[in-house]
C-alpha cells in the first residue's frame, strides 16, 4: 500500500453516502445508520478489530418551534409576519403555546449592553459573531448573553450570527445539564435580523413577538465505533472523529467520517510486524449536542488513555474557502479554507504536522495552542494529558444548510487524508515516552522558523466585540480575513496601545482610561515573514 492508492473520489463517495442519509443529529435513525455504514466500512477496509458499544444518552429537541411578529403591534403589516427560525440547542423551553413580548434590542449581549436597557419581561435580540467561523460570540463560550438576559429579567431571545446569505447557523450550548434553566432561544439570519433590528429601534411603535420553542427530552440510543489495528507494541496512536452533524454536514462532519475510513484502508494494507504502534479508530456521536460522546467515551475508557501516545482529531478536515462579504454576499478565495493546527505544545509533533501542512498545502495555516484553546472534541484528552493534534478549517457554511458536497471537492480531500497518513507514519517511529515527555513544554515556536525570501507575507484584517470599547470592559480582539498563502503563521502578538500585549491568535483586552488606541496585531509565519495589521480602536466612558 502507499500514498498513490489514496483516491480523493473514493473518499468525496464515502462524504457522499454519509450526507445522503440526511441530518445527522445524535439519537436520530440517520445518525444511527452513519454509525453502522463507518462500523460496516472498517470492515470492508480490512480492520480486523471493529466493535459496536453501545451507549443511552439524553436526547434534547424542540417537538415545535417558531417566531411571528404580531401584526398589532406593527403598522405596515396586515397579517401576523412568520420568521424563519431555528432552535438554539439546549437552550429553555416555553409552554406549548409560547411566549408573547415586546422585543428589545440588546447589541452583542454583553454586560454592559443589559446596563443601558431594561429588558425585563421582553424578548431580546442579540447581534452576535461566529468568531474564526466557529465560536459564537454570545454562548456561554462567549460573552454568556443568554444567562445576562435571564438575570435581567428577560423571557427569550433571538440571535442573529452573521451567517453567509440567508442561511440560519445551529448552535449549541456546551452542556445539557441545566437547560431547563435557560431562557428559550431562536437563531435567525441576517436578513431577518436586520428587520427586527430596525423594527426594535423605532420609536414610532412597540413590535411585539411570539416565540415558539417546545423542547422534549428522552432517552436516545447512539454507538461507539472502536476499530484496532494492531502494531508491535501496545502503545496506541487514537484517531478519532465524530459522526453526527447539524443540516447535510458535509465539511462538518461527513468529510472526516470519510477520512478515516481511508486512513484505516491505508494502514490496513501494512502487515502488522511494520505497524510500530497499535492504530485505533474510533466514531462517537453527540459532539453537536453539547460533547456527550467524546465524554462518555473518555469516562469509559480511561484505562486505554494511560497507552495512547497522540490522539488526531478529525474535523472540519476539508472544504473550499470563502469569506463573508459586507452585504452579506460570499466570495470564494480559490484556495483551501484557512486550518489551524491545533496542537498541544508538543516539540516533537508540532513540527511533523508542519511538514505535512506544507507538503500538501493545507494553507492557508496557523498554529493554535490546544492547550490553551482545546476546541472541538480536544478537551477531555488534553486535560487528561494525552498529546493531541487536530488540523481543522471550518469555512463559514459551519452549521449552516450551505454545507453540501459541492463545497468540499475531491483534490481537497486526498490532499488532507494524504497529510493526516504520513503524520501518523511520522509518529509512528517516535517513541511513546519521548512524545509524552515533550508535550506542554513548547514555549518558543519561532525556533521552526528557516529563513526563505520571496514568500508573500501574512495579511489580514482583525474585529472587535464590542466596539466602540466601554472602559473596564474585556472586549474580545480576533482576525477575521486571514491570509498566509504559502506559509504557517506561527506567532500572533496584539499590542493594544496602552502598554498591553497577547500572544495568543484569540484574546480578550479592556481598557482603563478612555481614548483612542493604536492597535498592532503582528503575524510571523514559519518562513520568518512578518505582516503587520493596524486598527484605531476607540475606548469609551460605559
Amino acid at each position: 500500500m502507499n500514498l498513490d492508492d489514496i483516491e480523493g473520489q473514493k473518499i468525496f463517495d464515502h462524504m457522499k453516502t454519509l450526507c445522503n442519509f440526511g441530518y445527522r443529529w445524535a439519537g436520530t435513525k440517520p445518525a444511527l445508520q452513519a454509525e453502522d455504514y463507518i462500523f460496516n466500512e472498517l470492515k470492508k477496509v480490512g480492520v480486523s478489530d471493529v466493535q459496536m458499544e453501545e451507549y443511552t444518552f439524553r436526547r434534547w429537541w424542540a417537538e415545535e418551534y417558531n417566531l411571528k411578529i404580531l401584526r398589532e403591534s406593527v403598522p405596515a403589516l396586515t397579517e401576523d409576519l412568520v420568521i424563519d427560525s431555528f432552535p438554539v440547542w439546549l437552550s429553555g423551553s416555553t409552554e406549548k403555546e409560547g411566549i408573547t413580548a415586546e422585543i428589545i434590542y440588546a447589541g452583542n449581549g454583553t454586560s454592559v449592553d443589559f446596563e443601558r436597557i431594561s429588558v425585563e419581561k421582553k424578548i431580546v435580540l442579540v447581534e452576535g459573531k461566529m468568531i474564526l467561523n466557529f465560536h459564537p460570540s454570545y454562548t456561554d463560550r462567549g460573552f454568556d448573553s443568554l444567562n445576562l438576559a435571564k438575570e435581567n429579567g428577560a423571557l427569550g431571545a433571538i440571535f442573529i450570527n452573521n451567517s453567509p446569505l440567508d442561511y440560519i447557523t445551529y448552535i449549541f450550548f456546551m452542556s445539557m445539564f441545566g437547560w431547563k434553566r435557560r431562557l428559550p432561544a431562536l437563531s435567525i439570519n441576517n436578513i431577518d435580523g436586520n428587520y427586527l433590528k430596525k423594527l426594535s429601534l423605532s420609536h414610532d411603535f412597540t413590535p411585539k413577538v411570539r416565540l415558539v420553542q417546545w423542547v422534549k427530552t428522552e432517552k436516545a440510543p447512539s454507538k461507539f465505533i472502536v476499530g484496532t489495528l494492531p502494531g508491535q507494541s501496545d502503545d496506541i496512536l487514537l484517531v478519532g472523529t465524530h459522526t453526527d452533524s447539524t443540516f447535510t454536514g458535509a465539511m462538518d462532519n461527513a468529510a472526516a467520517n470519510a477520512g478515516l475510513i481511508e486512513i484505516a484502508r491505508y494502514f490496513a494494507g501494512i502487515p502488522e510486524k511494520k505497524r510500530e504502534k497499535t492504530l485505533k479508530f474510533v466514531g462517537w456521536t453527540g459532539h453537536e449536542a453539547g460533547l456527550i460522546g467524546v465524554n462518555v467515551f473518555t469516562k469509559t475508557h480511561q484505562d486505554m488513555l494511560n497507552n495512547i501516545c497522540t490522539f488526531i482529531m478529525l474535523d472540519g478536515l476539508a472544504s473550499n474557502g470563502y469569506y463573508n462579504q459586507a452585504d452579506g454576499g460570499v466570495i470564494a478565495t480559490g484556495r483551501d479554507e484557512k486550518r489551524g493546527l491545533f496542537i498541544t505544545d508538543n516539540a516533537i509533533l508540532t513540527p511533523i504536522v508542519m511538514d505535512a501542512t506544507l507538503k500538501y498545502d493545507l494553507l492557508p495555516a496557523a498554529y493554535v495552542s490546544a492547550k490553551t484553546l482545546p476546541v472541538s472534541d480536544l478537551g477531555p484528552f488534553v486535560f487528561s494529558n494525552v498529546p493531541c493534534i487536530m488540523v481543522i478549517g471550518k469555512s463559514i457554511f459551519y452549521h449552516t444548510k450551505g454545507d453540501t458536497i459541492d463545497k468540499v471537492p475531491p483534490d481537497r480531500l486526498e490532499r488532507a487524508t494524504k497529510a493526516h497518513i504520513e503524520i501518523i507514519e511520522k509518529i509512528m517511529e517516535v517513541p511513546k515516552d519521548k512524545i509524552i515527555e515533550a508535550d506542554g513544554k513548547l514555549e518558543n515556536l519561532k525556533q521552526f522558523i528557516e529563513k526563505k525570501e520571496g514568500v508573500e507575507p501574512p495579511s489580514g484584517f482583525f474585529d472587535i466585540l464590542p466596539h466602540p470599547i466601554p472602559i473596564g470592559y474585556s472586549a474580545i480582539f480576533h482576525p477575521t480575513v486571514f491570509t498566509c498563502p504559502e506559509s504557517i503563521a506561527i506567532d500572533f502578538e496584539w499590542d493594544f496601545g496602552d502598554g498591553n500585549t497577547s500572544n495568543t491568535i484569540l484574546t480578550k483586552h479592556e481598557y482603563d482610561i478612555p481614548g483612542k488606541y493604536d492597535v498592532k496585531f503582528t503575524v510571523t509565519d514559519n518562513f520568518g515573514n512578518v505582516g503587520i495589521i493596524n486598527r484605531e480602536v476607540r475606548v469609551i466612558k460605559n
